[in-house]
């Protein structure tokens, strides 16, 4: 709540606000926040206050509390424009009231007194009466939070090693200690928490569980094989492949003017048919002198599709060949070598069938000779830079593929 008011003249779409009230009240914390609790309020022995229902399934609580104060947020927000601060803090009262009533009624309300009986590691038996929470922690606990702090490993530039770091707007009581974190190289993180299970004494640790883990919680990053099923870089990226999008067409300007309009049913039969996931942007299908305004709303006067047809034949022909599926499903792009820099040819092979493409980039006529000879097979596209010459699949005459007129571009099947 202090941090929604200290952000209450900030804009509703200001990122640390948005941040905050999207992040709402959650079950985890941090070491930190559980001394400061314990320190103000004190702590009990699980004996003096029983379970419930909702302590052991409490998404639904977090869901009330968290919405609580979302609606608090837009109260404060409207309060502070008309000038109202002190009713802020009106309103965070009632709420606060509000919101213990609500954690009495589903979890009970901690005792103020509470008796505790024990044996100690001799067996001795030992009854306490009418002690408190904070009575209880300085008997049995004072003095022990102090003994422990978080340590983790953030390897960034930022971050020097052998530093204690905090997260604003993280803390959790008000004028309580900072959430602090020691950074340390991981090994030695390792080796503090080797010696501490040696010293039979439980770690407390955060991770982030939900990656890399199979149903029997064995944790591995490299357990899937993402890498090579879905064609993903190394580096986490899915590989697409595109020659408009829009930071091109905003700053580079239109397919026409970048490659001239001859140019792209050569490009794109690269973009459908090579290694990777072709991407249609917004107005690819119309002439190509479209232009998208990139801060503001615009509209793309669609009508003439002058590049539909190019674009449903490539879709077609990438997902009925397997050759030209994704990762393992299709096929390795192996280069056919020939004589002439202006012309690139590959073949895509998978069970049984394979996929040869030719494409002249050149604007003139090229002659070209390849370094192997071309299987026979059926040319499922041919086009140039006056557009598709057919879309049917018509039988290849390997003598046109050695003289190839300005952006022409063919993809042929064999079986």
């Amino acid at each position: 709540l202090e941090n929604i008011i200290s952000l209450c003249d900030r804009d509703y779409d200001d990122r640390t606000l948005f941040h905050i009230l999207k992040e709402g009240i959650q079950d985890g914390g941090q070491w930190d926040m559980f001394c400061n609790i314990v320190r103000k309020y004190g702590v009990i022995p699980k004996c003096a206050m029983d379970e419930t229902e909702l302590s052991s399934a409490t998404r639904e609580t977090n869901f009330v509390i968290s919405n609580s104060l979302r609606k608090f947020a837009a109260l404060a927000s409207k309060l502070n424009k008309e000038g109202k601060n002190d009713q802020i803090r009106e309103e965070k009262k009632i709420l606060m009231e509000k919101l213990f009533n609500f954690m009495c009624m589903s979890y009970g309300c901690p005792p103020k007194k509470f008796d505790f009986e024990y044996k100690d590691s001799n067996k001795e038996y030992h009854y306490e009466k009418d002690l408190t929470p904070i009575s209880f922690y300085k008997t049995y606990l004072d003095g022990v939070l102090d003994q422990y702090v978080s340590v983790v490993n953030a390897p960034t530039p930022s971050k020097p090693f052998y530093n204690l770091y905090t997260i604003k707007y993280v803390n959790n009581v008000i004028g309580g200690n900072k959430i602090t974190y020691l950074n340390l190289p991981m090994n030695e993180l390792k080796e503090l928490c080797l010696k501490q299970l040696q010293n039979k004494e439980l770690i407390w640790f955060g991770s982030d569980c939900g990656k890399y883990k199979d149903d029997m919680n064995v944790w591995d990053d490299e357990m899937f094989d993402y890498k090579t099923v879905f064609n993903i870089a190394g580096d986490g990226s899915f590989r697409m492949n595109f020659i408009d999008n829009h930071d091109q067409n905003y700053y580079s300007d239109t397919l026409e003017n970048r490659f001239t309009k001859e140019a792209l049913g050569a490009l794109y039969t690269v973009v459908f048919t090579g290694y990777g996931v072709p991407l249609i942007y917004s107005g690819n299908e119309e002439s190509a002198d479209t232009f998208v305004e990139f801060f503001e709303k615009d509209n793309i006067e669609f009508g003439d599709y002058e590049y539909e047809d190019l674009l449903t034949d490539l879709c077609h022909i990438k997902t009925e060949n397997e050759p030209l599926y994704n990762g393992i499903y299709g096929g390795k792009v192996r280069e056919i070598e020939d004589d002439n820099k202006s012309v690139i040819a590959y073949e895509r092979v998978k069970n049984g069938k394979q996929i040869t493409v030719v494409v002249n980039f050149n604007s003139e006529e090229s002659k070209v000779n390849y370094e192997q000879e071309f299987t026979d097979g059926n040319v499922l596209l041919h086009g140039d830079g006056g557009g598709v010459i057919s879309n049917e699949p018509t039988k290849l005459n390997k003598d046109d593929l050695n003289t190839l007129k300005p952006f022409e571009y063919y993809i042929i099947l064999s079986e």
